[in-house]
């Protein structure tokens, strides 16, 4: 819950639950300044899979597709390529790191900035970039 301190600052509890999301066999849980993944295995059920660093500014919103085929791996680096591009055209596209086997593309948004993730099976993650768009991101 919200609560306004008595010189009208805005107090966020940082470990409530704000989203979840799910798709397949992974679940996000959004909370105000990290994100966690946990992923159901038939043998041993929910596992924590990936923790997000901190993130200085509130998270509004999180998506995740679990599901990359190889060919789906590739388009979403070329779409991370193509937001990358147009955010800056001077910077690297690091999107080439969601081309792995078996990875899940992570989103969180926060203001005009998508920052991506691509998780593995594993836990392991690599960053793949923080994008501003220029405008307010409305629907993740």
């Amino acid at each position: 819950l919200n609560n306004v301190g008595g010189n009208g600052s805005c107090w966020v509890d940082p470990l409530r639950v704000r989203m979840v999301k799910a798709h397949h066999n992974w679940i996000v849980v959004g909370y105000a300044h990290f994100v966690t993944c946990y992923r159901n295995k038939d043998s041993t059920g929910w596992q924590l899979a990936f923790t997000s660093p901190h993130q200085d500014q509130l998270i509004e919103r999180v998506a995740i597709n679990a599901k990359m085929s190889a060919a789906g791996q590739q388009s979403a680096a070329a779409a991370a390529a193509a937001v990358a591009a147009a955010a800056d055209p001077a910077a690297p596209a690091a999107a080439a790191a969601a081309t792995a086997p078996h990875n899940k593309m992570l989103a969180i948004s926060y203001g005009a900035n998508i920052r991506l993730w691509c998780v593995g099976d594993d836990g392991s993650r690599t960053d793949v970039g923080t994008f501003h768009l220029g405008v307010s991101v409305e629907y993740l």
